[in-house]
């Protein structure tokens, strides 16, 4: 049997005080017991390769762009665990389930879902995150929390230990025209355009806070532990001009349900 929590939410939250995997802080997995970080294998080293939600018993909600044309046998996924590559349990993956409809060009429906092989037991450090209704809604600048063990820069070392940051909901409008003067400028003419199966977060005018490089995938958590969104691309690690893009899960909940 799977167990699987949706929340249902009409209407519009109210907006809560924002805050300030970059620019954030050292967490325990207690806070978060549904954050998994998926490693990867290549000559028998296991590398940190993005990050996920556990919505069920064995299924891990997680970015599709994180996982094109890969193999599950060469993946593995870490639960319970503080530590960015050690402790908590490793459970293999079994199926990448990937949206249909994912465009790795405009990063359109970038999410997936991954299978364990194995029926996971719940304990104080692994536990489900719970999943948006269709009619969940939250209004801009409510605060939102991102979690990963992603780079905390450009290119840094990743870090030790798992981290979360809190983060804005920045207006859809704002965001997608923010992103709509980048691809006026050479070069950028084929950058994704922000739609409305996404949503953006950031602090603005606070740069060095937010999502980085490894962080695709991991959860970005509304009221506790609601994946609110998936992050998925950016144009800089912790842009106070340009925010991190994330898939709203919201608009995939019925395709959730249907395949976890």
């Amino acid at each position: 049997m799977r167990f699987f929590v949706i929340i249902s939410l009409l209407g519009v939250a109210f907006a809560a005080p924002g805050a300030r995997i970059m620019g954030g802080a050292d967490t325990a997995i207690e806070d978060y017991p549904f954050f998994a970080s998926i490693e990867y294998n290549t000559y028998d080293v296991w590398f940190l390769h993005c990050g996920g939600a556990l919505i069920s018993n064995d299924a891990i909600l997680s970015a599709a762009s994180c996982f094109v044309a890969s193999n599950p046998a060469f993946h593995r996924a870490r639960l319970g665990s503080s530590n960015a590559t050690t402790g908590g349990t490793l459970e293999t993956i079994g199926q990448f389930i990937l949206h249909p409809n994912f465009n790795r060009v405009t990063m359109e429906n970038d999410i997936a879902l991954l299978r364990l092989q194995l029926n996971v037991e719940e304990s104080q450090t692994i536990q489900y995150a719970s999943i948006p209704g269709p009619n969940y809604v939250l209004a801009d600048n409510f605060a939102l929390t991102a979690i990963g063990v992603g780079r905390r820069a450009p290119g840094d070392i990743r870090p030790a230990k798992l981290q979360s940051v809190r983060l804005n909901l920045i207006n859809r409008e704002l965001c997608a025209a923010r992103y709509a003067v980048l691809q006026a400028e050479p070069g950028y003419e084929n950058w994704p355009t922000v739609t409305n199966t996404m949503v953006c977060t950031a602090v603005l005018d606070q740069p060095g806070i937010g999502t980085c490089q490894g962080d695709n995938g991991g959860p970005i958590t509304a009221q506790g532990n609601v994946v609110y969104g998936v992050a998925s691309w950016q144009y800089s690690c912790g842009s106070d001009i340009f925010p991190s893009v994330n898939t709203w899960v919201s608009p995939f909940s019925n395709w959730i349900q249907a395949n976890v």
